[in-house]
């Protein structure tokens, strides 16, 4: 038998070409029971809509009053602002307790561990207490050579720790101790080869940080800033407690003045969510920027 005869028997294949039922995605058939409870997870949210808009102690129009007045958006001005300023301070000084933690001198990195240890063991509002009432025991603040008469100035600390000030060092101080351990597991995740092959190379330590480690660690480090701004934005609803002028403190104040207390609340309420469903698109987009990078 020839070779074209045995060619001519011989089952016609084809290879794969990406085609047919084997190279179709996998799709899972939905039970008749997630559309179920589905539909009850609607109307329940819906229930619960309509039980806010028809209750009858409930006095709408002033929600509406309030909520675009010009003290309430001054108190969200303010609780930006101390958002922001706690952040800023927060991160400064969680770098330099992050820095601390790891350095090799044994009394540095005790001091750091006790100071992280001492502000994530003590609740926000205490530590707003302590600064809003320290003039209590601290009354004036003098700057001159210690040990001596010798004075150069002399202030009242009431005055310089004005509810707001107080609020802002609190949230600063206490954020630094979550910002120390962030940056701390973000610069620990490089290899520590990169930093033996720079020193190798003549490269002094400060460099080595700012120039090859850091940049890096700043892939694992950003994308948690988002959290802790949407954490120090509701922390910072605490600061009513000193009557910091926040958001909620003046909401307060003015249920204070109509008696609508529920109403104010909701007020208050819808900035915070306002607040974070501005943060989320953000953090959404440096993450996703960041998973770029990385490959």
């Amino acid at each position: 038998m020839s070779d074209q005869t045995l060619q001519a028997k011989a089952p016609m294949t084809e290879p794969p070409t990406g085609e047919g039922p084997a190279f179709f995605p996998v799709q899972r058939e939905r039970s008749s029971w997630s559309y179920v409870s589905g539909g009850i997870a609607v109307l329940v949210l819906l229930g619960a809509l309509y039980g806010l808009a028809a209750n009858q102690h409930l006095k709408w129009p002033v929600f509406f009053q309030y909520v675009l007045s010009g003290p309430i958006l001054n108190g969200l001005l303010i609780t930006i602002e101390l958002s922001a300023f706690a952040l800023a301070m927060g991160l400064v000084l969680g770098m330099f307790v992050a820095l601390g933690r790891m350095s090799s001198n044994t009394v540095i990195s005790a001091i750091a561990g006790f100071y992280v240890w001492l502000l994530r063991g003590l609740p926000a509002i205490v530590q707003l207490l302590f600064w809003g009432n320290i003039g209590l025991f601290v009354p004036t603040l003098v700057l001159g050579v210690p040990f001596t008469d010798i004075t150069f100035a002399e202030f009242r600390v009431n005055q310089l720790l004005t509810p707001f000030v107080a609020s802002f060092i609190a949230l600063g101080l206490a954020e630094s101790a979550y910002m120390g351990e962030i940056i701390r597991g973000g610069l620990q995740s490089i290899d520590k080869g990169q930093r033996e092959a720079a020193a190798a190379l003549g490269m002094r330590r400060t460099r080595i940080l700012w120039r090859i480690v850091l940049p890096q660690a700043m892939r694992a480090i950003v994308p948690s800033l988002g959290n802790q701004f949407s954490n120090i934005v509701k922390a910072s609803a605490l600061v009513s407690v000193i009557a910091g002028g926040d958001l909620l403190t003046t909401a307060q104040n003015i249920a204070g003045q109509n008696y609508r207390v529920m109403e104010m609340l909701f007020v208050a309420s819808f900035w915070y969510l306002a607040i974070l469903a501005l943060i989320s698109p953000v953090q959404h987009f440096v993450e996703k920027r960041m998973r770029r990078m990385d490959r």
